[in-house]
């Protein structure tokens, strides 16, 4: 261990202690009351043993470099308290800087702290912030530890990161330097867009140059009215994966959109939702329910125009009156759901039990709601088939 000179001048110029932790420290010391501070040593032979097991220093910077003599990192703490068994040193009040490659990456803050394991590591206490001084992003926090060989920042307790309008809460986190990825674990909340939107899940990555938000456990993301906080959609899946800058979630695996007041609810396996745009498009069989109305309409692909309500379905379409049973087959189908009305095209077959009725055409325009359908033929004529009634005995 190696004590520097004092920031103001001092009479202690240079002293050398060893240090049986096996990393250097870059000490600074100076003393409230004074200009100067200077340390007895006594000229006995176990006088410096002595003097090291009880070595406290006020106002203490110290340093770690790797093999090459790069920096890993320095902290300042107003008090330094080294344990007697040499393996650690107490902290308070401080403040840091974190390196990698020789560049500075971190600044860190704690109202405690503790140096172990021969220097390679260090830990925060109390009201703890980090800051990626690349790109900005806050790290809030109870607990820290710094792990320089996995390049890794681990935040626990009441666990902020924020970044632009971006706030992530966890109980757990692991800040990768290296990519500038932040881990979450467990009761995962994240709000942003002026708390507009949230996320929720138990694990998530945010990929900071990226702008993205990943996970791979059943998460669920919520978009509010910006006046009112009223729930506009509410969606979620098995994974999901959302692009910042895109304004777009990514959700996989048994998804449902719910669509606030209308009452309307897509269920699909894989879903692209443009919250902001309000559009949702899936290339797997798809099912829109109009809960309200209690009709339901399927097909192997489809989009949803949330704004305006439209639904558009293709390929092997098919669309149901729950209350009055009916149904409309097609190839494709547009259903506004504002005006009630739907236009089917190719291969048209529509039924409906009361009364029994059966036509075949190549369009058809009408409504499912009141079961008032159209059907037209093309090339071919329309083809209608009169179902007759069983007579009751």
């Amino acid at each position: 261990m190696k004590l520097g000179r004092s920031r103001k001048p001092s009479r202690l110029k240079n002293l050398a202690l060893r240090s049986l932790l096996g990393f250097a420290f870059l000490i600074s010391c100076t003393s409230p009351e004074s200009d100067s501070t200077s340390v007895n040593v006594p000229d006995s032979p176990n006088s410096e043993q002595d003097f090291e097991q009880r070595l406290t220093l006020e106002n203490a910077t110290l340093e770690q470099e790797d093999d090459d003599g790069q920096p890993l990192w320095q902290i300042s703490a107003v008090k330094a308290i080294y344990s007697q068994d040499r393996e650690k040193a107490d902290l308070e009040t401080v403040s840091g800087e974190v390196y990698q490659n020789g560049e500075l990456v971190l600044t860190v803050f704690g109202e405690q702290g503790e140096i172990f394991q021969g220097g390679k590591s260090f830990f925060l206490r109390r009201n703890v912030k980090a800051v990626d001084v690349r790109s900005g992003i806050e790290l809030y926090a109870q607990e820290a530890q710094w792990l320089p060989d996995q390049g890794v920042l681990v935040v626990q307790q009441e666990l902020q990161g924020r970044y632009e309008s971006i706030v992530m809460t966890a109980r757990k986190g692991r800040y990768h330097t290296e990519d500038e990825r932040l881990e979450l674990f467990w009761n995962i909340l994240g709000t942003w867009q002026d708390e507009a939107l949230q996320l929720q899940t138990e694990y998530a990555e945010w990929r900071l140059p990226a702008a993205q938000i990943s996970s791979d456990r059943e998460t669920e993301i919520v978009q509010f009215e910006p006046e009112t906080k009223e729930i506009r959609e509410r969606a979620r899946g098995d994974q999901a994966d959302v692009d910042l800058d895109a304004e777009t979630a990514y959700l996989t695996g048994n998804v449902e959109l719910r669509s606030g007041p209308e009452q309307v609810t897509v269920v699909t396996n894989a879903m692209q939702w443009r919250y902001n745009a309000g559009e949702v498009r899936s290339d797997d069989p798809v099912t829109i329910l109009d809960e309200q109305d209690q009709i339901e309409a399927n097909g192997n692909r489809g989009t949803f125009d949330i704004n305006a309500q439209i639904v558009q379905l293709f390929e092997g379409v098919k669309a149901f009156n729950r209350a009055n049973p009916a149904q409309l087959l097609a190839q494709t189908l547009t259903w506004d759901l504002l005006s009630e009305q739907v236009n089917a095209e190719g291969d048209v077959v529509y039924q409906q039990d009361e009364p029994v009725f059966y036509v075949e055409g190549d369009r058809a325009i009408g409504s499912l709601n009141t079961n008032r359908i159209q059907v037209f033929g093309g090339a071919q004529p329309v083809v209608t088939k009169i179902v007759p009634q069983e007579e009751s005995p």
